[in-house]
């Protein structure tokens, strides 16, 4: 009876696997645009499930270009449906591992998988990027000897790394595309890079990690779009965890505040200025609009960027959910049942009930780790004697606890904002600043709205 059990197990756990849907392909680009997909948008390296690392995919004239590749950003192109054979030319802003951790992913499952990639992959990045790839190979030298010559004999051009250690100035011009790499100022992280794309008469700069830098303004002049790096010192000042006073003003020194950023958009005035690499935090765009009052967005990962005539803020991850017969559907039904300033359509209400529901219950979540710290906290407090490492710990847990609050709201409130049409931003705005109007936008949207949260089932 146990092998029939485990044969039956086994078939149905394959059956699962091959039942998995698959990614919708990416809608074209179309001719004339650049289009901007954020896969990645959290600062530094640490581990987090909101935000993945430092990545931006940048399409113009039927090419896919990469800049930087951190953890993630592999998943996240899955999720946008684009091949990732079809990945093959990735530009590096700086040699830190939260901007190339994912690079071996690339550069192997790009190539050992179904969609097998039999063309080289190209890659261009600062001093050490070369070599930085020789050793790469080296590293799987056993995976890519069995692979392209014993078992399966994929591609060996599919396998082949053509490194360009880049210096300032045009880096890659091909069928009306051009790529300019800029130094910017890393602190001690030198070369560093930010990268202009220029494309049909529209450009996007990408900042890469800097400090405030006259360099990138003069390289971005121009620009329709510049996506900036930030970092709230408040925040890490704050909540260090482990890291030294020292350390923490080095981390800080080494990037550009919210307010900086602020001063570096109002310089360029771009049609539009993003933020990317930042942390989690809620001073961001404010702490910004005390130096900029132009176009803003705080960028989220799978944020999707149309640079035409018009410059159009989407999300891939919402689009790609639907099939194409899904969409149709969805396009009649929403004719049908339009949404206006004031009203919210069916598919908007289903969304932010579902946000606002997830995020009371995070809150609720959070809310007990904060009382259960705070209660052993005092308990070794008031213990005849005060153990240092206990009180570290319970002190950490509630700092960690209080920051994930912060965390979870500021992700659902970006969330549900980014639900609402332009429309309805302005009027749920209007709404907020009378005298009796709710503070913040998640308790704002259910009241402003006549949203039941009930309605979720």
């Amino acid at each position: 009876m146990r092998p029939r059990i485990i044969a039956i197990l086994s078939l149905t756990f394959a059956t699962v696997a091959f039942a998995q849907p698959q990614p919708a392909s990416p809608s074209a680009v179309p001719a004339g645009t650049i289009r901007v997909t954020l896969l990645g948008t959290a600062s530094g390296p640490p581990v987090r499930l909101n935000r993945y690392q430092m990545s931006t995919l940048v399409e113009a004239g039927g090419q896919m270009l990469l800049f930087d590749c951190g953890r993630g950003a592999l998943l996240r192109l899955a999720q946008v449906g684009v091949p990732i054979p079809g990945v093959n030319k990735l530009f590096i802003t700086h040699l830190h591992s939260d901007h190339i951790v994912d690079i071996p992913d690339l550069y192997l499952s790009g190539w050992a998988s179904r969609d097998q990639r039999k063309q080289s992959m190209e890659i261009w990045g600062p001093a050490g990027t070369r070599a930085m790839m020789a050793n790469l190979q080296k590293a799987f030298a056993f995976d890519i000897h069995i692979r392209r010559d014993v078992d399966e004999h994929f591609s060996a051009a599919g396998i082949t790394a053509i490194t360009h250690d880049v210096q300032e100035g045009e880096v890659y011009n091909h069928d009306g595309v051009k790529v300019t790499a800029f130094l910017v100022d890393h602190g001690p992280v030198k070369p560093a890079y930010g990268y202009r794309v220029d494309y049909a008469g529209h450009s996007v700069a990408i900042s890469g990690d800097t400090r405030p830098s006259d360099n990138l303004v003069r390289f971005s002049k121009g620009v329709d779009v510049l996506i900036h790096e930030a970092i709230d010192p408040t925040i890490i000042r704050s909540y260090p965890g482990n890291l030294s006073p020292k350390q923490v003003e080095a981390i800080i020194a080494h990037h550009t505040s919210p307010e900086q950023a602020g001063e570096i958009f109002t310089r360029v005035q771009p049609r539009l200025a993003v933020f990317s690499h930042y942390p989690d935090s809620p001073n961001i765009i404010p702490a910004a609009r005390r130096t900029y009052s132009g176009p803003l967005e705080l960028g989220e990962d799978l944020m999707t960027i149309e640079i035409a005539d018009k410059v159009e803020v989407g999300h891939a991850g919402k689009r790609e959910e639907m099939s194409h017969a899904q969409e149709a559907t969805a396009t009649k039904d929403e004719s049908a049942t339009p949404s206006s300033a004031t009203e919210l359509s069916p598919d908007q209400k289903a969304g932010i009930v579902e946000i606002i529901s997830e995020a009371r219950e995070n809150a609720e979540m959070v809310a007990k780790r904060l009382q259960s710290n705070t209660k052993r906290f005092d308990e070794v407090m008031l213990a005849d004697t005060i153990d240092p490492v206990l009180e570290k710990r319970c002190a950490d847990g509630i700092t960690a606890a209080i920051y994930d609050s912060t965390q979870f709201r500021l992700q659902a409130a970006t969330q549900v904002v980014h639900q609402l049409t332009a429309e309805q931003r302005r009027y749920l705005k209007a709404e907020m600043a009378k005298p009796d109007s709710e503070s913040g936008i998640l308790e704002a949207v259910p009241k402003v709205f006549h949203l039941k949260l009930e309605d979720k089932d």
